[in-house]
């Protein structure tokens, strides 16, 4: 059946923030008690810990991941120009049907 524990699941961290969740660990997997909607969690050390400190490093790398990405969509939106977008378009006749 697999090795019953208490772990730290981070799969939802950046939403739900870290959850101690007992269940069973079976070779790399983690399998919360009674619970239905996430069957299980794939990885030690990605999805799931058995140590609050590694839960917290993969918390913050997950963050700091985030933020990075983020920064590249903000600047991606700082660089549009509509004018000069605007100038550029053909006006387009819709036809009435």
């Amino acid at each position: 059946m697999g090795e019953l524990a208490t772990v730290y699941t981070t799969r939802h961290a950046l939403s739900h923030g870290i959850q101690k969740v007992a269940g069973t660990i079976s070779s790399d997997y983690f399998r919360p008690l009674g619970r239905v909607v996430f069957n299980s969690y794939a990885g030690e050390g990605r999805e799931w810990h058995r140590t609050m400190e590694g839960a917290l490093n993969r918390a913050e790398q997950m963050r700091t991941q985030k933020l990075k990405s983020l920064q590249a969509q903000i600047g991606k939106l700082k660089k549009i120009n509509f004018t000069k977008q605007m100038a550029n378009v053909e006006p387009k006749f819709e036809s009435s049907r």
